[in-house]
Order: structure tokens, then sequence, then C-alpha cells
């Protein structure tokens, strides 16, 4: 397992631009900026033939320690590894950090169109089961019911698209 010192030993890390510069000589790199976005979104970071995750180690370069949890983007941008955008979370409080999914129709999270019919309803996902919140109108009746209960419920783990007042 890499240490402490010899993560600084081989980078320097920018808390406030999340880059992290190689200060060895690694393939003619010595002063370059370290580590590859992989299609996972991630950028991964090769020290001594292990492959790292950059945010685990701006958090292990920070304070010392590794993650004894997740850690959640609260940008949700996988790659944005500054450490004012990074905190621990349980599995659930990740998963609660998600936007809209790419086949929603309504343009707003845990809103769709009831089938057969005009009204919209409300759906929220809560202690791992699905609990409906109810039948609406229109779709932004539906989205403001939605955001109420997540609020509750997810706290600082609500995702940035339900802190705004959709009613305006």
């Amino acid at each position: 397992m890499l240490t402490h010192a010899e993560l600084k030993e081989w980078l320097y890390y920018n808390c406030l631009t999340g880059i992290f510069i190689w200060l060895k000589s690694f393939n003619g790199r010595a002063g370059g900026i370290a580590g590859c976005l992989n299609h996972d979104g991630y950028i991964h970071i090769k020290i001594n033939g292990k492959s790292y995750l950059a945010h685990r180690l701006a958090w292990f370069y920070t304070y010392e320690v590794w993650p004894r949890n997740k850690l959640d983007h609260r940008d949700t941008i996988r790659h944005h590894n500054w450490i004012d955008n990074l905190r621990e979370a349980t599995k659930k409080q990740n998963n609660q950090n998600v936007g809209l999914k790419s086949n929603n129709t309504s343009g707003f999270k845990g809103v769709s169109r009831k089938k057969g019919g005009n009204k919209w309803v409300a759906n929220i996902n809560y202690n791992g089961k699905k609990r409906h919140l109810g039948y609406f109108n229109t779709p932004e009746e539906a989205a403001a019911q939605y955001q109420l209960f997540a609020e509750k419920i997810h706290g600082e783990f609500l995702h940035e698209s339900l802190k705004k007042d959709i009613l305006k």
C-alpha cells in the first residue's frame, strides 16, 4: 500500500485545481500532469505499477488517511478533484447525488407521466423501496412534491439541480 510519504515523493497535488503533477521523472514526465481520464469518467494515476483513482489520492494527500467510505463529487463530475468538491459518503448517500437519467422525459427528477392518463406522478426511492408521492396536474407540481421529500431525506447529498426553487 502506498504511504503518504511515497505519494508526496511522486506527486504534488494542487488542492484548488485538483490536478496532480509528477515530481519524479517517470518516462520523462517530471513536471507534467499526472493521470489519464478513463472511459469511466475518473482520472486514474499509476504509481509503482498500481492504479489509483485521483480523487482518493487527493483525499489521502490532504488528510494523510485513506477515505473510509466512498468519495462523492459534490458537483457530480468525476474528474473534478479539488478537495472542496470531495466528501466522504456512504454508497446510499453517493447514489442520492445524481442528476436526471438519460431516459427522463419530464425534465424533473422523480417525475413521470402516469401511464394512460394526463396526470404526472412523483416517486422517490427511500430506504431501498420506491415511495409513491402522489399524482399531479403538472410536472412542476409533481417536482415540487419530490423536492420537499428529497430535502428531508437526502440533506446535504441532495443533487444540485434540486437545491433551487423549481417553481420560479
